[in-house]
């Protein structure tokens, strides 16, 4: 494991040594989790809560405290700068699975978006509706997508399926559909680095 880790974007980030500069840095931070610009950044403002430790999901995470208050913070924050936001994540279960778009490491995006995206996510996937992750969250041991208009300082609402058929950046291509971006939604082939350090610029606080 001490390799992998060694290799791994986010817990270089987390230890200072990523390779993307500014963008790298935290935003916020608390006790064990941080804030960074997202890379693949097409929509200016796209930030992600990313837990200090190496984990693959955040499924156990959606049942602490901490998180859900930290992740509140950060989405407040953004808001303040950027307006509104939906915020989702692709729950992997296992290293290198396609849902989880090939990083190995958990992360939660929250994105400035003027309106949810609910509505143009496929029903055919089952979704399960919670009022509270503390309550009712992802299985750990499962592949996952989980999205999410609502969360306050205590109360984290959202909806999450277990697709049976999986498919990378499931929740980039509807955001790349939804703002007329095409094939640029790709993360692995279009960085958009500019919006990141943009981003990072904006919402590092001072």
């Amino acid at each position: 494991m001490k390799n992998f880790v060694d290799q791994c974007c986010l817990c270089n980030a987390v230890s200072g040594k990523g390779i993307y500069g500014d963008i790298d840095k935290p935003i916020m931070q608390s006790d064990n989790y941080i804030a960074i610009a997202s890379i693949g950044a097409f929509i200016e403002g796209w930030a992600m809560v990313v837990p200090k430790c190496h984990k693959l999901s955040l499924a156990t995470d959606f049942r602490s405290d901490e998180f859900i208050s930290f992740l509140n913070k950060v989405k407040n924050h953004v808001e303040n700068v950027y307006g509104n936001t939906v915020m989702f994540e692709h729950g992997s279960s296992n290293s290198d699975s396609i849902l989880g778009c090939g990083v190995n490491h958990a992360h939660f995006h929250i994105v400035p978006h003027k309106t949810s995206i609910k509505s143009l996510l496929d029903p055919q996937l089952n979704w399960i509706f919670t009022k509270d992750t503390r309550e009712d969250a992802p299985e750990n041991q499962s592949d996952y997508l989980f999205y999410s208009d609502k969360v306050t300082t205590s109360v984290l609402e959202g909806q999450y399926c277990y697709p049976e058929i999986k498919t990378s950046q499931y929740f980039r291509k509807i955001l790349g559909k939804s703002v007329g971006i095409g094939e640029k939604y790709d993360y692995k082939n279009y960085k958009h680095l500019e919006s990141s350090r943009r981003t990072f610029s904006n919402l590092a606080l001072k």
